[in-house]
């Protein structure tokens, strides 16, 4: 769990959207939590890959699990990208009949220019996530956020 941030002690002012005051969720986390990580299953792996995208090198790592990296970002964005690196985890089953197959190859091809990412295929794995997978997923936490 979280803790709660006071945005009174971290001096930030949260902005304003549809009439409701809204805090910059990466500002609130200030230097409290010195790394931060995005894990997503399919659509949530693909926001991770959006979020990395808009903050390279605020998030130390994220985890895409049967997910996919979203077509169309402006080329600086992924030179952004690019130039920091991230640490990515993907993993997806081989028999996956959600994430068509270009969003697949789109992906592969995206995490190996943009990112240092460990990408593995787990056969058998339908839309899901196997044992096998979190056993992969814990050993590379514990490479790319050792406790």
């Amino acid at each position: 769990m979280v803790p709660a941030v006071d945005a009174r002690r971290t001096g930030v002012r949260p902005r304003r959207r549809g009439g409701r005051r809204r805090p910059g969720f990466h500002r609130l986390l200030g230097t409290a939590h010195p790394a931060v990580g995005l894990l997503g299953f399919s659509q949530g792996g693909s926001l991770a890959l959006q979020l990395v995208r808009r903050r390279p090198d605020f998030f130390a790592f994220a985890v895409v699990l049967a997910g996919f990296v979203v077509p169309g970002a402006p080329a600086e964005v992924d030179a952004a990208v690019a130039s920091s690196r991230p640490a990515v985890f993907f993993g997806r089953g081989d028999v996956d009949q959600v994430i068509g197959l270009d969003a697949v190859e789109r992906t592969t091809a995206w995490l190996t220019e943009h990112a240092d990412s460990e990408q593995n295929v787990y056969p058998g794995l339908a839309h899901g996530i196997a044992q096998e997978e979190l056993d992969d997923v814990n050993a590379f936490l514990g490479r790319v956020h050792p406790a």
